[in-house]
């Protein structure tokens, strides 16, 4: 086979995986109406929580048997090589544990998208009114589809989830904790203690919106460097390039606004 033939090859395998990527996200999407219309969460508490353990299970199930691509890959080959480099401290920690457990590049994945499904159906389950709706946002953000290729950032996210509890219930400190044990994972998660002052700061209704859009607006237009700033603090004034596709700033920036917000109901 020429090089022209295994290139043409190669294309027409890429459109395939895409091609079946958007089958199996138009069926994820069509079965969460489904299970929307049979169980009717919105009804009462049971149905609620009934509907969140089948959507849980069954966004788990796709993840773990997707193909392992891209930089899942990588993640197993920094494992299976015991070659992490400068990596992040708590995901090289819990990479050895997985798989000192289960040596298979499925491991990985499904400790992270397990992960990520139960902390995004924890987070439905306290703060959100319409799960249906919240679980589209979860998907078609991408929120969902970090877990099968960003597992730092995925794992930082989860447990920011957490950390916005935290917050919600006035808990400063173990907020402040979450967040620095998701920084472990990935640096960008340091961001998330930006929110704990203002959250101090809006406890009145008076002072609410003024702060509230000072800043939003403030936060817009200084998060770079301010995020060079904080992570200046743990790796030596090494300036980090934010990538709101790649690195899952945009999402940590929308729970940073919701805490701002101080919303009673977040979807």
């Amino acid at each position: 086979m020429g090089a022209h033939d295994r290139c043409e090859l190669s294309s027409i395998r890429k459109r395939d995986y895409g091609a079946n990527k958007l089958n199996v996200f138009l069926i994820n999407l069509l079965l969460l109406f489904v299970w929307n219309i049979l169980l009717k969460p919105n009804s009462c508490k049971r149905r609620k929580i009934i509907f969140i353990v089948v959507v849980s299970t069954q966004l788990f199930l796709i993840a773990f048997f997707s193909p392992i691509v891209s930089d899942a890959l990588m993640y197993a080959d920094w494992a299976r090589m015991d070659s992490y480099g400068d990596t992040n401290f708590g995901w090289k920690c819990l990479s050895k544990f997985v798989w000192f457990l289960w040596p298979n590049p499925k491991s990985l994945l499904a400790v992270v998208s397990l992960i990520s499904v139960a902390a995004a159906a924890h987070f439905i389950y306290r703060h959100s009114s319409d799960p249906l709706l919240s679980y589209f946002i979860y998907i078609c953000m991408g929120i969902w589809g970090y877990s099968f290729l960003v597992f730092r950032q995925s794992i930082a996210i989860s447990i920011c989830m957490i950390a916005y509890d935290y917050l919600k219930d006035r808990d400063y400190r173990k907020s402040c904790i979450a967040v620095l044990l998701a920084s472990l994972f990935h640096e960008t998660a340091i961001v998330l203690l930006v929110a704990v002052p203002f959250s101090i700061l809006t406890r009145g209704d008076k002072r609410k919106i003024a702060v509230e859009c000072t800043c939003i607006i403030a936060f817009t237009l200084f998060y770079k460097p301010l995020l060079s700033f904080l992570l200046s603090i743990f790796r030596n004034g090494w300036l980090y390039e934010v990538s709101t596709e790649v690195d899952g700033f945009g999402h940590l920036a929308l729970l940073t606004a919701a805490v701002i917000g101080d919303r009673k109901s977040v979807v």
